[in-house]
Order: structure tokens, then C-alpha cells, then sequence
């Protein structure tokens, strides 16, 4: 069994020696440099290139780029949804956190010291993207790979 080192090194070798854009290829190389696991996502590049051998190495890079540019897509309509708050989740926020939930700052006595903002809350993420069949966290759902390859699981 390949050590978590040589497996990010042996993806980094196929994408180095692949005969794609430089762009492409510092975009393959953030990719796995910047992962949460490098060795997880090395690992499903891997697959992506070896899941199709009658296409070219090249061609199997590329259309796991387009498969990631569709779920960073798929993640960034579904995160800047706006979603409303049940109502005893918002009083729970307010009770919890009233004197620190407004993004404005007093800063250098420019707001009045009495000032009231009418404060609404918002999901950081919407709990439906969990409800996406894309995103959905079972075995066939189309973007579980890939997010798994991105985010994958805590370290320890």
C-alpha cells in the first residue's frame, strides 16, 4: 500500500507529465495541494484518469476539470440560495447572540450610540444542500466523489 506522500506524488507526476495548458496543469496542481486531505483527492484524480483507459490521460484530466467546475458551480448556486430562517431558530439566535449579530461596527463614535439596525439572519450554508440530489451524500450521487476528493473527511 502506497504512503499518503506517494500517492500525491505519483498524481502530481501524471499531471506534470500530461501534455495539457499551463493553466491547466497549476489548476490540477492547486487542486490537490490545496485539498483538506491531498492524499484523498490524489486518489480520485487518479481514478478519474484510470476509470477510461481507451482515452488519453489528458482527456481524462480534462473531463475531471469540467466534473469540478460543475460542482464548484453546483455548490455556489446552492450556497448563495436565500433560504429563510424558522422563526424558533431565529429567536434562539437572538437570545443567544443579540449584542453581537449586526456586521456594522461603532467604530470612532461615527454611529450613535443608541442606534438600532434591523438585523436579519442568514444561513452561512442553506441546510437544502444537503437535500440536492448532486450533493446528496450516498454512494450514487453524481458529486459525491468530487466532494469528497475536495473536503474530505476530518483529520485527526
Amino acid at each position: 500500500m502506497e504512503s499518503a506522500e506517494d500517492v500525491v506524488a505519483t498524481a502530481l507526476d501524471t499531471v506534470k507529465s500530461a501534455a495539457l495548458t499551463p493553466t491547466e496543469h497549476l489548476l490540477l496542481k492547486r487542486f490537490l495541494d490545496k485539498a483538506q486531505d491531498s492524499s484523498c483527492a490524489a486518489i480520485y484524480l487518479l481514478r478519474k484518469v484510470e476509470e477510461n483507459p481507451s482515452r488519453s490521460v489528458e482527456a481524462n484530466l480534462r473531463e475531471f476539470k469540467k466534473d469540478w467546475r460543475r460542482l464548484k458551480l453546483t455548490m455556489v448556486l446552492e450556497v448563495t440560495k436565500q433560504e429563510d430562517i424558522p422563526l424558533p431558530s431565529q429567536c434562539l439566535l437572538k437570545s443567544r447572540d443579540m449584542q453581537n449579530c449586526c456586521c456594522m461596527v461603532n467604530r470612532r463614535g461615527r454611529l450613535a450610540a443608541n442606534a438600532t439596525f434591523n438585523v436579519e439572519p442568514a444561513w452561512i450554508i442553506p441546510p437544502s444542500i444537503f437535500h440536492d440530489d448532486e450533493l446528496a451524500y450516498e454512494v450514487g450521487s453524481p458529486h459525491r466523489c468530487r466532494v469528497l476528493g475536495i473536503l474530505s473527511s476530518n483529520k485527526k
